[in-house]
């Protein structure tokens, strides 16, 4: 239970200086060691919706990760375009089932 405290207290101490991927890797970091995602919201003074939204970039694929670390790409454009991504999976998969 402390480490998990003292995790949300680094990424808190840290948040200005990362990248917002960066960010959401930290979050699912702190999930991984079995952190809720209300628990981290609450600890970093942040909603859980901008949170799990956070969370959303790391699904997106890698070349649009990469754009948004080295060109303005905002969360929302990043988010759209791993929502996007994931719904062309699921049709992909749909499609070789049948």
């Amino acid at each position: 239970m402390a480490d998990i405290q003292a995790l949300i207290l680094q990424l808190q101490a840290d948040w200005f200086g990362l990248h917002y991927l960066d960010r959401a890797r930290r979050i699912a970091a702190i999930r991984s060691a079995g952190a809720s995602i209300h628990r981290i919201a609450v600890g970093l003074k942040f909603s859980e919706s901008n949170l799990e939204r956070l969370l959303w970039t790391l699904k997106a694929p890698v070349e649009y990760q990469e754009l948004a670390r080295y060109n303005p790409i905002s969360i929302r454009e990043l988010v759209r375009r791993a929502k996007a991504a994931a719904r062309q999976q699921e049709t992909a998969d749909a499609a070789s089932r049948d």
